[in-house]
């Protein structure tokens, strides 16, 4: 995938990311793509930060590896 496009916003992993699932966004289930195969994704109940697909007409979202600031104080931002 490459660099991290932004803006992110923060996510519940729902399902496994292998390499789709299910995130929760705003308690809406969407779908996701894990976009660091050199990265193993987090399990059911990790955070992840998420970015809307580059193709305008997918419905995928993004997700990589959490930002440690932002999810310093475990509150989603």
């Amino acid at each position: 995938m490459g660099s991290r496009p932004a803006p992110s916003r923060t996510a519940v992993v729902r399902t496994e990311l292998h390499p789709q699932g299910y995130v929760e966004l705003d308690r809406v289930l969407r779908r996701a793509v894990w976009a660091e195969p050199g990265r193993p994704p987090p399990a059911p109940g990790g955070l992840v930060d998420v970015t809307d697909a580059r193709e305008r007409d997918s419905d995928v979202l993004y997700a990589f590896p959490p930002t440690a600031a932002r999810h310093a104080k475990g509150t989603p931002r």
